[in-house]
């Protein structure tokens, strides 16, 4: 039976100080049901909003009002409001998305993007989880820091990706290791590692990557370690990690960061693992385990293993393809260049050839 609830729901946007909410510049998966009033008519509901003229580096963040006219799918899951947003040629994805969830009777939300270094171009609006009846009211912005009491409910967890944040020592465990005490480890097998014991249900593509700090005792010339990473729902495997080789440069002390660019799958990242190639008089302390935030990646890039290749199964986006292409030719533009002029010399030749064939 359906029944209709009625109830106010405030959500915020980026706009500029007394700028005004023009139409939608894409609908999908809705219906216009009056003026502004819109009805959801399939799966993935959502609108786009034009925000390229509504700037202001005053602006601290905006308030937006979505009203829930009615809602008929009532024994479903509560709805959900997810926000994305976009700059130039950047796609809407998971790394700039806030969520907020919803509830009976008025809710009003304030998104503080100052905060997090956004200014977009556009907005997406996406419903999730209810079949119902929306208008969505003109949005005002605020030049004023707002209490964090009405950021949306995934706005603090994303602030806390998008800042990093570090690992507790003692939630690192080994297997095939002897503890001396927290993060310090004698080897005492052939396969040993060390493991995250407290899920973190983080996306792989909020985070930036991992960081580890550590003291490794060893006398070859190369250390050889693995990294894998546990999705939602998936066990361990060698399809999901990646490898590299420290060279050891007679200091035990190392500095590693493994980007998880390299992770497409839309499942949550929840362990992860570190392991050893086998040695009998190694000895090795952990210092520091940081989830490093989107905010503070570049200070990180230099400790990247020169020798890093990654085993997965899914398939990169198109995106990710074309930035991997253009950052190729960027870098190895001279043997592309000469590759070309060789091809171009040797169709000539080739043609020529013919031409007195013939």
């Amino acid at each position: 039976m359906t029944q209709k609830l009625t109830t106010s729901i405030w959500l915020i946007a980026l706009l500029s100080l007394g700028s005004a909410m023009a139409a939608p510049m894409a609908v999908n998966d809705f219906e216009l049901a009056g003026d502004d009033i819109y009805q959801t008519a399939g799966p993935d509901p959502h609108l786009v909003f034009d925000y390229k003229n509504n700037k202001s580096m005053s602006t601290k963040g905006s308030w937006v009002s979505i009203d829930l006219i009615e809602q008929q799918n009532t024994n479903a899951y509560k709805p959900k409001l997810q926000l994305y947003w976009r700059q130039g040629a950047e796609t809407f994805s998971q790394t700039r998305m806030i969520s907020a969830n919803i509830k009976l009777g008025e809710n009003r939300f304030f998104l503080p993007f100052s905060l997090i270094d956004a200014s977009p171009d556009e907005v997406r609006i996406d419903l999730e989880g209810c079949v119902c009846k929306i208008a969505i009211k003109e949005p005002v912005a605020s030049d004023e820091v707002v209490a964090a009491k009405y950021h949306p409910s995934g706005f603090a967890k994303y602030l806390k990706l998008y800042q990093g944040f570090d690992l507790a020592i003692n939630d690192w465990v080994g297997q095939e290791l002897v503890q001396e005490r927290p993060g310090v480890f004698t080897f005492s097998g052939w396969d040993p590692r060390i493991i995250n014991q407290t899920p973190l249900n983080i996306s792989s593509g909020v985070a930036a990557g991992i960081y580890f700090a550590f003291d490794y005792d060893t006398q070859a010339p190369y250390q050889k370690f693995e990294l894998f990473w546990q999705l939602a729902g998936l066990k361990w495997s060698a399809l999901r990690s990646a490898h590299f080789l420290l060279e050891n440069n007679g200091t035990s002390q190392k500095q590693i960061f493994i980007p998880f660019e390299r992770i497409y799958s839309s499942r949550r990242l929840n362990r992860l693992r570190l392991d050893f190639a086998a040695c009998e008089t190694c000895r090795f302390a952990l210092k520091q385990a940081r989830i490093v935030g989107i905010s503070e990646q570049r200070k990180y890039q230099e400790f990247i293993p020169d020798r890093l290749y990654y085993v997965h199964t899914e398939h990169p986006p198109a995106a990710v393809m074309k930035r991997d292409i253009a950052r190729k030719l960027s870098h190895d533009w001279p043997f592309f260049l000469v590759w070309l002029l060789l091809i171009v010399a040797t169709t000539g030749l080739g043609f020529r050839f013919i031409r007195r064939q013939v």
